[in-house]
């Protein structure tokens, strides 16, 4: 699920489990979060960095930095003040982060900590459900380990990167808000490259700006609005894209919450 909270002109992309928990490193002599906990994990573009809220606390507890090294052109976006950061994440075994970069150009990015390697992603190989992600409480910092760019074929489908997800059938999706669309991606080779479309729909004016993208255990998308009023900008489209294999259009029958 996701919800967007705007403060101070800032925004900040929140998602959390639709099916299951998020567990966190608990050794007894460390301090840590303890057992199973509910959790979401916010992503914020300015300054860059992920924070791992616990429900239970209703607090902050992990906060981690996002930090592209040397003088790529990546790095070099990912320091301007007025450049796209980071836009949607999806953790990753290991303890890394998949972080989607919104545009300027938009990639994908995966982060860890400074002594790790690239671990990739293929179609299944997130966290199951339940399974442990390790973190400690306090701050952190991450760096770049591997980034991928869209192709040809990607980047004309998907103007811009607005959030990832992972299906109930263990693929990869990203939203892309300027084109209305949801992306079925291939697998992320470990070490970085080119990232290539396997399927795509799109879905045409939902009557705001289409910003979050979780899916139901059925495989039916939920969209969440970036609307002026915080109430009916959930949009549960079909038919179930997540269980589909062909490419097609995205039926235009939706139903939005009342929240």
């Amino acid at each position: 699920m996701w919800a967007a909270i705007f403060s101070n002109g800032m925004a900040f992309s929140i998602h959390w489990a639709l099916r299951s928990p998020y567990w966190f490193a608990s050794p007894p002599d460390r301090g840590c979060l303890r057992g199973r906990r509910w959790a979401c994990f916010a992503v914020q573009e300015t300054p860059p960095r992920v924070e791992l809220i616990d429900f239970e606390a209703l607090r902050a507890v992990a906060s981690v930095d996002l930090v592209i090294e040397g003088r790529s052109e990546i790095a070099r976006a990912g320091s301007d003040p007025k450049g796209s950061r980071g836009e949607g994440v999806v953790l990753l075994p290991g303890g890394h982060l998949l972080v989607a970069k919104e545009k300027k150009p938009a990639a994908l990015i995966e982060f860890g900590p400074p002594d790790s390697r690239s671990r990739g992603l293929v179609r299944g190989g997130t966290l199951a459900d339940g399974q442990r992600w390790p973190i400690k409480k306090g701050r952190h910092r991450f760096v770049a380990l591997a980034t991928w760019l869209p192709n040809k074929t990607l980047a004309n489908t998907c103007a811009d990167f607005s959030d990832l997800e992972i299906g109930p059938d263990g693929c990869l999706y990203l939203l892309s808000d300027k084109s209305f669309t949801i992306a079925r991606l291939n697998n992320l080779q470990a070490g970085g490259g080119t990232a290539t479309l396997l399927d795509a729909w799109r879905f045409g004016d939902l009557d705001g700006k289409p910003e979050g993208l979780a899916f139901t255990a059925q495989g039916r998308a939920i969209v969440g609005l970036d609307t002026r009023k915080a109430r009916r900008n959930l949009v549960l489209l079909q038919p179930a894209v997540a269980q589909l294999r062909g490419r097609g259009q995205m039926g235009q029958r939706r139903k939005q919450s009342n929240r």
